[in-house]
């Protein structure tokens, strides 16, 4: 071997020992970087090629020093793999939480506020009226505490549905594409298409470099946060392109977004909304139009349950069913008590049922204008949109009864359609109304029985809707029931989120920056690159002789 190749050779291990430093460098300059992956210099021997040595001199002029051969990134891609898809339960949960805990501020019933404040109020102010069935005071009270009880479930049932519009839209295009599952559709996509970009640099970068391995973890960074939007499946290829499936129909293959998410709003009716999301590929072409079912995991996943209309799991459609069942049923009830005995006719007068023996009755007037019983002249609550049903989203209390608080049921008589007959009212408001003739006295105002019938429902009621349950007990049945469901999304996230921190944790002892294997590495090429600079020394040394020599 020449001086000369010698000194060659302590010059390239000057450099290979330089550039392992480097490495070294920057593993310790990212080991707070989230998402690097360390990687570590992997050295070769390197070799002048030619003919086979035949002897330790021409074996020895073969030598050409030492090479970096790769430069390797620590990963364990099955256990990447593993974390991605509980990660995206992880998210699923999470994004599921955030909603329910959203709905169950929505539905508190521990402020003053609370429907079950309101219904308190119109109890208590039943109650006055039933000691006081003439008193004006008592009945402005009575239909003020129903109107406040129709406004408090109007405002929740608003602030449901202007939540649920939020999260999927109202049904309509323009809300869809400004609500938050939109947002969260948008970025996946944008997601693949960054994917597919990166799949073509590490195409042309190679697969042995340290320019590799950066886009390596770029990869995984984008598969990572794809997979809190969506419940993913990913394969790495030999070349470290990475293809992306969902359900089973391909996202991304190789360097192509092969499935775009679509969106669709479908508007049913105003309490059943819902989204269908579909997929394309790269020219437009629909390759399925509703893959909701195949949309399991991510937050994607969670706002297409909770936005949903499900009425078993906890949804903000089962929310706003609670309310609507609870307004329809406490209207059917007061309703039915306001009007008990009496057919009402197409005009909206009542007329005395041939078959009931027991009779609601207001206050009238008759030719003297005094007091007397009369039929109801309206029912306590109707629907402010004109519809026959009523909901939690149009329950109001009759303006009528507003104008003319005569017309509250406070009575309540036993007898037969016989026993009435039809009167004028002097006052002319109501027009024509039936009051009693035989047997009961008439002019029996103080009678407060039928609002003893109100105040019975609050133990309990005959109305399937409301399940034979006092309006109050069924709220608060509804509400323990959306708490109970509540707290189980919200164990299921912490139980998710130990799993992903455990697998995690694995996964980053692999993976993450050791600064002592570092400070291990950086002595071991710091020695190597002495020892070259030394030999390299020796080598101008023995040069400097034989200069001399020749002189």
């Amino acid at each position: 071997m020449s001086i000369n190749s010698a000194l060659t050779m302590a010059v390239n291990s000057l450099q290979v020992n330089q550039l392992a430093l480097s490495v070294v460098q920057n593993n310790v300059a990212n080991m707070n970087t989230a998402g690097y992956s360390k990687q570590r210099v992997n050295l070769g021997t390197r070799f002048v090629g030619g003919l086979e040595a035949t002897n330790a001199s021409s074996q020895a002029s073969q030598n050409a020093g030492v090479q970096i051969t790769s430069i390797s990134r620590y990963s364990n891609e099955y256990l990447a793999e593993y974390l991605r898809n509980q990660n995206s339960n992880l998210k699923y949960y999470s994004t599921e939480s955030d909603i329910a805990n959203h709905i169950t501020t929505l539905m508190d019933e521990l402020s003053d506020s609370g429907l079950s404040a309101s219904l308190d109020a119109f109890y208590t102010a039943a109650s006055n009226l039933q000691q006081n069935p003439t008193n004006t005071t008592a009945r402005t009270d009575y239909i003020e505490k129903a109107t406040n009880f129709a406004i408090a479930i109007n405002s929740k049932y608003n602030d449901l549905a202007s939540y649920r519009t939020t999260l999927v839209g109202d049904g309509t295009e323009a809300s869809m594409k400004a609500s938050q599952l939109t947002d969260n559709v948008n970025k996946a996509n944008a997601l693949l298409e960054d994917l597919a970009e990166i799949n073509k640099r590490i195409i042309s970068s190679g697969t042995v470099n340290s320019a590799a391995n950066n886009l390596y973890d770029q990869r995984d960074a984008v598969l990572s946060e794809l997979s809190d939007y969506l419940n993913i499946t990913t394969s790495i290829g030999d070349t470290g392109v990475a293809s992306v499936s969902l359900g089973g129909l391909d996202l991304v293959r190789h360097t192509t977004v092969s499935g775009k998410l679509t969106m669709k709003a479908n508007y049913q009716t105003a309490d059943d909304v819902r989204v269908t999301i579909g997929l394309e590929d790269s020219d437009g072409n629909v390759v399925k139009s509703d893959i909701n079912d195949r949309i399991t995991g991510g937050s994607v996943g969670a706002m297409l349950k909770m936005g949903g209309t499900s009425k078993t799991d906890l949804t903000v459609q089962s929310a706003i069913d609670l309310l609507n069942d609870l307004a329809s049923g406490f209207a059917e009830v007061i309703n039915g008590i306001q009007t008990q005995g009496w057919v009402e006719q197409s005009d909206g007068s009542y007329i005395p049922d041939p078959n009931a023996s027991s009779f609601a009755m207001s206050l009238g007037t008759d030719e003297n204008g005094d007091k007397i019983l009369a039929s109801p002249t309206g029912k306590i609550f109707v629907s402010n949109d004109g519809s026959n049903y009523i909901n939690a989203s149009n329950i109001s209390v009759n303006s009528s009864l507003r104008t003319n608080l005569s017309g509250i049921s406070a009575g309540l008589v036993t007898g037969s359609a016989s026993d009435f007959t039809n009167t004028v009212e002097i006052s002319g408001e109501v027009g024509k109304q039936y009051t009693l003739v035989t047997e009961i006295d008439r002019y029996a105002v103080g009678n407060g029985k039928n609002m003893g019938a109100v105040i019975n429902t609050r133990n309990s009621t005959t109305s399937s809707t409301l399940n034979n349950l006092s309006p109050e007990d069924f709220l608060m049945a509804g509400v323990s029931k959306i708490g109970i469901q509540s707290q189980s999304i919200s164990n299921q996230e912490s139980s998710q989120d130990a799993i992903c921190s455990s697998i995690e944790s694995q996964l980053l002892s692999e993976t993450s920056v050791d600064l002592n294997e570092e400070l291990t590495d950086m002595i071991k090429y710091q020695r190597s690159y002495e020892a070259s600079a030394r030999v390299f020394n020796a080598c101008c040394d023995i040069l400097n002789v034989l200069v001399n020599l020749g002189a």
